[in-house]
């Protein structure tokens, strides 16, 4: 048995590099296949500050989303909170949130950071056509 594989390693590997090319196809395709599949999430980051149930936001908003990530320092945790209302003043934009008790180990600064989703993009366009570098 052993030298009937070593006699098949030798035809197929050392003397013709079909088997070698065939799995550097597979293993390129694989990897093709599952960065164009692969979906990440585009997010905006913006500064902010918590009073109450309301997180103020000293820029204009233009998208709504329906929940937004909440974090002081993002190693530490990160907040997933439902969003109820949003505000649009002068240029101020105020998020009322569904239910604030998560959020009272963070409220002790009042200064936090704000993710919103605006959108998704494949593994293989965010690494490969816009070299990791995406800002929505």
């Amino acid at each position: 048995m052993g030298k009937r594989f070593i006699n098949t390693y030798v035809k197929y590997v050392a003397k013709k590099p079909i088997l070698f090319f065939a799995m550097v196809c597979v293993f390129v395709f694989f990897i093709l296949f599952l960065s164009l599949t692969t979906k990440t999430s585009l997010i905006q980051t913006y500064d902010g500050t918590m009073t109450g149930n309301s997180i103020v936001v000293n820029t204009e908003i233009k998208t709504a989303p329906d929940k937004i990530y909440v974090y002081e320092n993002r190693n530490e945790a990160v907040f997933l909170v439902s969003v109820t209302n949003i505000d649009h003043n002068d240029s101020t934009t105020t998020f009322f949130l569904n239910d604030g008790t998560e959020l009272s180990e963070i409220s002790n600064t009042g200064i936090v950071k704000i993710d919103i989703p605006i959108g998704e993009i494949s593994l293989f366009e965010r690494i490969f056509l816009k070299g990791g570098k995406v800002y929505g």
